[in-house]
This record gives structure tokens, C-alpha cells and sequence, in this order.
């Protein structure tokens, strides 16, 4: 696979990223996704950070080359995280 992780601090305490990734899985097949399936996905961070605390909001998409997701039912995931990652 390939990945991009571009990134732009916006303030002194709040940066937003784009991320790019590309998976392919060989013809001989593989335990994630099934011979010959490619998966792109996409995911805009946004994070905040104070001296002890840093908040971290993702939202992600991924398109696959065939059903995979929710019960091989559909090519298409959408999904949002939410971080909070307390440094001491």
C-alpha cells in the first residue's frame, strides 16, 4: 500500500491533516479484503492540543473494488473517531 499525510497547523494549538491510503491486495488473495481487491480511503483530522491534553476528531471513508464492508454487503465505509490522549 501507499499513504499521503499531509498536514497544516491553522493556530498555535489547532492543526487539520489529510490522509490518502491505497491498499491492494495480491491475485493469490490475503487475509484483509480478497484476491485482487484495492481499497482507497480518505480521513480529515482535526486536532486540538493543550500542554496535558490532546483532542483529536477523524473522519474516514473508504471505497473498496468490492463488497467488504457491513457484512460484505456494500463497497463503501464511512466512520468518525473521537480522541482525547492526556500526556503527563
Amino acid at each position: 500500500g501507499v499513504a499521503l499525510y499531509p498536514s497544516k497547523t491553522i493556530k498555535d494549538q489547532f492543526a487539520v491533516g489529510l490522509r490518502s491510503e491505497i491498499f491492494h491486495e495480491l491475485d493469490a488473495g490475503g487475509p484483509a479484503y480478497g484476491a485482487g481487491t484495492t481499497t482507497l480511503d480518505f480521513t480529515l483530522t482535526g486536532a486540538y492540543e493543550t500542554d496535558e491534553l490532546r483532542l483529536i476528531l477523524e473522519c474516514r471513508l473508504d471505497q473498496s473494488s468490492a463488497p467488504q464492508f457491513n457484512a460484505m454487503t456494500t463497497d463503501q465505509l464511512a466512520s468518525i473517531l473521537i480522541a482525547a490522549v492526556y500526556q503527563f
